[in-house]
């Protein structure tokens, strides 16, 4: 059900090429990070599902804000975010509550659970 809220285009969802190895995946290949995951054949027909749908669509991001010192890998989520002027960037990471008292570039943050109820 709330999947479906997403196949049924009630949400983008934005992704760069920093985020998902298109390369990896358009040659079957499964994606590096996925061998640290415990489920990682179901989490790779996850992805490679999302990415056949017709709202994910990838980003550019032209420039990197560097927002997160902590935990600067997080970064790339939130270029995607920022050029994608999205309205939420849904995670349960704390090193992302940095963003909260940053004014510009604004990125408004739900934890999963929140999404979750927006979905329902």
């Amino acid at each position: 059900h709330r999947l479906q809220n997403i196949s049924l285009r009630l949400y983008d969802l934005p992704s760069s090429l920093l985020i998902l190895d298109l390369s990896n995946l358009s040659f079957g290949r499964d994606l590096p990070f996925l061998q640290y995951v415990k489920h990682a054949p179901l989490v790779s027909k996850v992805i490679r599902t999302l990415l056949l749908l017709p709202n994910v669509f990838l980003v550019n991001t032209f420039y990197s804000w560097n927002l997160i010192e902590q935990d600067p890998d997080d970064n790339k989520f939130v270029d995607c975010a920022v050029s994608s002027n999205v309205d939420y960037l849904v995670t349960n990471d704390k090193d992302f509550n940095v963003l909260k008292a940053i004014d510009f570039p604004k990125v408004n943050l739900l934890n999963i659970e929140e999404f979750i109820e927006m979905l329902s």
